[in-house]
């Protein structure tokens, strides 16, 4: 959720198929709007094997494409921040592989 009237209208970048959310919380911090998290788990998802996300050469890609094409990093920053998502994401793992 966020307020409209602090940020304004924003929609998803329908030119990706994936990390729609992401590419819009990028977008939302880059006018230095500051965020805030909560530490609770409020959601928990599955990822099955065919779906999206399960591709992990494909997730690699398809994030090297938000720092490089969304967000406009040179192609060693993109790789750089590919690289960390991906050690973040490992250390922060809350889902289940089926």
């Amino acid at each position: 959720m966020y307020d409209r009237s602090v940020i304004g209208d924003l929609y998803f970048d329908e030119t990706y198929n994936r990390h729609e959310d992401y590419i819009f919380w990028l977008t939302i911090l880059k006018r230095e709007i500051v965020a805030k998290g909560n530490h609770n788990v409020l959601a928990t998802y599955v990822i099955h094997s065919n779906s999206k996300n399960s591709n992990k050469s494909k997730l690699v890609k398809s994030m090297y494409r938000v720092y490089h094409e969304s967000q406009g990093f040179n192609w060693l920053k993109s790789w750089i921040y590919v690289f960390r998502y991906a050690l973040y994401s490992k250390r922060t793992k809350t889902h289940v592989d089926l």
